[in-house]
């Protein structure tokens, strides 16, 4: 689905693809972003994928102190224009709505979002 959306909001053409290590060692989550799609709409991974920053052949950018849920979230709305979660993403949240840690809400999800918003210079998320 995100190749042929891509295809169809971006021109055709595919282009190369990056790694988003999100989390801690060895609670990491790896997402696969395409580097225009980043670049365009973050001017952090636009900077953080020059060439003086990102070897060639490397193509990952970590994330260590970034919540998956939230990024996630992000490389959603980076295709879609719109902020989405998943089903399973809904239904955990909805379950922790009373939790003690308001972090661990759909609310906190939400505050998530715009610290990364905020972090990678991305005000429209």
């Amino acid at each position: 689905m995100i190749i042929s959306l891509y295809a169809s909001t971006h021109g055709s053409g595919l282009d190369e693809i990056i790694s988003l290590v999100v989390g801690k060692v060895p609670q990491t989550t790896t997402f696969s972003v395409h580097k225009s799609v980043l670049c365009e709409t973050s001017p952090f991974f636009k900077a953080t994928c020059k060439p003086e920053w990102m070897k060639p052949e490397d193509k990952v950018v970590r994330l260590p102190e970034d919540n998956v849920d939230a990024i996630r979230a992000m490389i959603y709305w980076m295709y879609q224009d719109r902020i989405g979660f998943t089903d399973k993403q809904e239904a955990s949240y909805r379950i922790e709505i009373l939790a003690e840690n308001g972090m661990d809400s759909i609310w906190g999800l939400w505050a998530r979002l715009y610290i990364i918003g905020d972090r990678y210079g991305i005000p429209r998320l």
